[in-house]
């Protein structure tokens, strides 16, 4: 016999093998919805950090040269990249693990934690092996200016060598997603983003 699962007109209840089972939807949003729309905000916050940080350092950058402002710009798709990769182990690892709490099959949320943290290792290794021996011609390939490709390469080797930072950030923080945890992610993203905005 199969298994299967009926949804009512109304939304509200649901037949699972011939069991009618009622959804308290309206009670297990509430609370929830305030510390996702928290967590946005914070996120909105860090964005606005990020991007106010982004303003500042050239600014201070600008101070220096201009062809550090110039190899600043050249070096910034490689801290793209650093984000895409991290983004996308740790949307794949939230789906998998939030998937798995709601079957309640803990031992799959060990090794999606597992796997998470093993694939975030090898991405970091993978980009501070790029910064460490292929910085150089990736300047070298943009600018014939020794001075934009020196700090260019100088920039990138430093991201890309403590790129723990945001691989770490990234993942640990759709882990306190995938297990509802919102508000420490509001948090963390807000504390964040606060503390960028007064170093800089």
């Amino acid at each position: 016999d199969s298994e299967y699962i009926v949804f009512s007109s109304d939304g509200y209840s649901v037949d699972i093998n011939g069991q009618e089972v009622r959804l308290d939807i309206p009670n297990s949003l509430r609370g929830t919805e305030i510390w996702v729309t928290s967590e946005f905000i914070g996120e909105y916050m860090y964005n606005v950090s990020v991007s106010y940080n982004e303003k500042a350092n050239s600014i201070y950058v600008s101070r220096i040269s201009e062809s550090a402002v110039t190899s600043l710009s050249l070096a910034f798709p490689v801290q793209n990249i650093m984000i895409g990769i991290a983004t996308g182990i740790g949307v794949g690892v939230n789906a998998l693990m939030s998937r798995s709490l709601g079957e309640k099959n803990y031992e799959d949320v060990k090794k999606v934690c597992k796997n998470g943290i093993f694939l975030v290792f090898c991405g970091m290794i993978l980009v501070a092996l790029f910064g460490i021996f292929f910085a150089e011609p990736f300047m070298q390939m943009q600018s014939t200016n020794e001075n934009v490709v020196r700090y260019g390469v100088q920039y990138i080797r430093i991201i890309t060598v403590l790129s723990f930072a945001i691989f770490g950030e990234v993942l640990f923080e759709r882990f306190l997603q995938s297990t509802g945890r919102t508000f420490y992610t509001m948090l963390t993203q807000g504390l964040g983003a606060i503390i960028n905005i007064i170093m800089d």
